[in-house]
């Protein structure tokens, strides 16, 4: 093909690619800028709407005198990056407060989805395939319980993506751009929870380890991939960690009298899990309502819970009939993904001996995540099967989908 005759189709892929942005942004936005305008959701810290700079000011510091007595803070850290910036700059520019906060929970739907639709055209589907997965990754039934509330603890799951498609590029390329884009990624998600960021860690290892096996890239090339990438990502991590370890050796473990390990981990069954469920506040209520109104519909009626069963079941069994180079892989995200977050939520009825000192000695747990260490355990280890084992499962749904459509029309079945 002539250099002339490429033009026109190029410019035609950039075209494409302004369009799925711009309808990703759309699905993404609109739903929030038009639910209750003018209203704000109790999402998250309140200081970031009422007094964004305050906020950042008492997060530089581990120890804060406004809490109590004074105290070392809980979760505090992970705000000065990116989350307090952005409700800092948004107030300093005068935008209404619920305009800045809609477009922040739109814009974890919007990347979420985004690194989605990269991913999967990385690994060689079609644009409608890719953008099957996209959607349904995005507007997972695991966003439900957390979007307006604890906000801030979605961000690995907004970044997933990203952080599996830069690490395939780092195997590819074997260079340090592709692993300086992977350690950024890790520096604007990784701040609030070190269990998540190290949850959804598994996404990249596992495609390494797939690759391995498919000789894909040699066993040398992936501790090389290993190496920069753990590099990197430790050097933009280590704001955080310092504090991370202040508050586990002096920070007060709050969940011992709040939230026990047997309470939140009673939701985390099978079933429950496989559809992108099993955290237990979602399930939570009292006289007056459910905790959390969206869980309604999942729990009653016929239609929804239906669905959110089918789904996931139907992606599972296309993967036994589509042809597709990375199924190993997406079968591998969905077990591994499945084993953790059930295996780790209840380890008094799996026979895992040493997962017990989540559950006996609580105050060992408290480096593992800021502030909220055994719940936070229990909480991001849903969030890893939702994040790990969903997304390419529904990416095999993609596959089922987009082969079923071809063959209605009568194109060829097989999905590139």
């Amino acid at each position: 093909m002539s250099p002339s005759a490429s033009v026109p189709q190029i410019a035609w892929w950039r075209r494409g690619n302004f369009i799925e942005i711009v309808l990703l942004a759309l699905i993404s936005w609109v739903p929030f800028l038009t639910n209750r305008p003018g209203q704000i959701s109790a999402d998250t810290k309140a200081y970031l709407y009422l007094d964004p700079g305050h906020l950042i000011a008492t997060a530089a510091s581990m120890w804060n005198s406004d809490q109590g007595f004074g105290m070392v803070t809980h979760q505090n850290v992970g705000y000065l990056f990116p989350m307090g910036p952005y409700f800092w700059l948004a107030h300093a520019a005068s935008i209404p407060a619920w305009i800045a906060q809609r477009f922040w929970m739109g814009g974890i739907l919007f990347f979420a989805g985004l690194g989605a639709l990269k991913l999967a055209r990385e690994l060689g589907l079609r644009r409608s395939a890719a953008w099957c997965s996209a959607i349904s990754y995005m507007l997972t039934p695991f966003v439900v319980v957390n979007i307006s509330r604890t906000s801030a603890i979605l961000m690995p799951f907004a970044g997933l993506g990203f952080l599996i498609l830069f690490t395939i590029r780092s195997a590819r390329r074997n260079d340090w751009r592709s692993p300086a884009a992977v350690a950024l990624v890790v520096a604007l998600v990784g701040g609030v929870n070190a269990t998540s960021i190290l949850l959804v860690g598994l996404g990249p290892l596992i495609w390494l380890l797939s690759a391995v096996i498919a000789k894909d890239i040699s066993l040398t090339r992936m501790w090389a991939v290993v190496g920069r990438v753990g590099l990197l990502s430790s050097i933009v991590s280590l704001w955080w960690l310092a504090g991370l370890w202040v508050e586990s050796r002096f920070g007060i473990n709050i969940l011992q009298f709040t939230e026990s390990f047997h309470t939140v981990s009673r939701t985390s069954s099978a079933s429950e899990v496989f559809r992108g469920l099993g955290y237990w506040y979602f399930y939570g209520g009292d006289h007056a309502q459910s905790w959390t109104q969206a869980a309604v519909g999942y729990m009653a009626g016929h239609l929804v819970p239906t669905a959110s069963f089918g789904l996931p079941l139907l992606g599972f069994a296309s993967a036994l009939v589509v042809r597709w180079k990375y199924r190993l892989y997406a079968a591998s995200m969905v077990v591994v993904g499945l084993v953790v977050a059930v295996e780790l939520g209840q380890p008094e009825t799996t026979g895992i001996g040493h997962l017990h000192f989540l559950e006996q000695r609580p105050e060992r747990a408290a480096g593992a995540a800021p502030g909220r260490p055994d719940v936070e355990q229990h909480r991001l280890l849903h969030r890893g099967l939702d994040q790990l084992g969903f997304e390419v499962l529904y990416r095999d749904v993609a596959h089922g989908v987009g082969c079923r459509l071809r063959v209605m029309w009568g194109k060829t079945g097989q999905i590139e």
